[in-house]
């Protein structure tokens, strides 16, 4: 019989992994700055897009890790939304490297897992099942607009 891990400890697990996986974003994006004028414009900057969105979809993804680490409440119902962020950001995002790929597979993995022996909701926390995934797109929709405004402003 395997032993139930602390959800505590496995939720500190899923925000080192994230803020392993920004620092990665951040490598990349400086690799990536270096291919400007070598890439073709359209992929360029396609790539720096991809970056940043996720780059902005693993902050969302820390914060809401380090709320539920300090409110103590630790429920399935609240993990989904980070769960369901990093799985459409890793899935609609092209150009992302191998290393940041494992590392938003890993980040999925400790969720699921955290998920599956977490209780399903407090009482006075009620979230439906069904805005998850709608609000994974809102919030998505948001990275990528700020991930764009990003591009905009930094310095050719």
């Amino acid at each position: 019989m395997r032993k139930k891990r602390n959800p505590t400890r496995m939720v500190m697990d899923a925000l080192l992994v994230v803020r392993r996986a920004q620092l990665e974003v951040r490598r990349a994006k400086a690799r990536a700055r270096q291919l400007e004028g070598v890439l073709p414009a359209g992929e360029y900057r396609n790539l720096i897009l991809s970056l940043e969105t996720i780059d902005n979809v693993l902050e969302r993804v820390a914060v809401r890790l380090e709320t539920i680490l300090a409110s103590g409440i630790i429920t399935a119902d609240l993990l989904r939304l980070p769960r369901v962020l990093v799985s459409k950001a890793s899935s609609q995002l092209a150009n992302i490297p191998p290393e940041l790929s494992q590392s938003l597979a890993e980040i999925n993995d400790i969720l699921d897992a955290i998920i599956a022996q977490a209780p399903e909701g407090a009482p006075e926390i009620p979230i439906a099942e069904e805005n998850v995934e709608e609000s994974a797109e809102e919030v998505l929709e948001e990275a990528k607009k700020e991930a764009v405004r990003r591009l905009e402003e930094s310095p050719a």
